[in-house]
């Protein structure tokens, strides 16, 4: 199962609306259908806050989703670099 199906089955399964989750989440109903046709993906802090709302693990949330899985190890890597970057500077000022 993908992401997009997990999630859909998730919030058919908690009774929520697709507006009902994205309050939730303080993000747009349209980010919402998005995920769930999966034409995007979400970052990671809202990852976690799917997995608390509807109290399951991230690891079961992504599913199968390569793509999604690939994501958040690039989307990481990244943050790390970042502070890496930021941390260098900051002893250079």
């Amino acid at each position: 199962m993908t992401f997009a199906e997990s999630l859909k089955k998730l919030r058919h399964d908690n009774s929520l609306t697709q507006n009902e989750l994205a309050e939730k989440l303080y993000i747009s109903r349209q980010s919402i259908s998005k995920w769930e046709l999966n034409k995007s993906y979400p970052d990671i802090d809202k990852l976690i806050l799917l997995s608390k709302i509807f109290d399951i693990s991230i690891d079961e949330l992504l599913g199968q989703d390569k793509l999604l899985r690939k994501d958040i190890i690039m989307k990481s890597t990244l943050y790390r670099k970042s502070i890496s970057i930021l941390e260098s500077v900051k002893y250079l000022v």
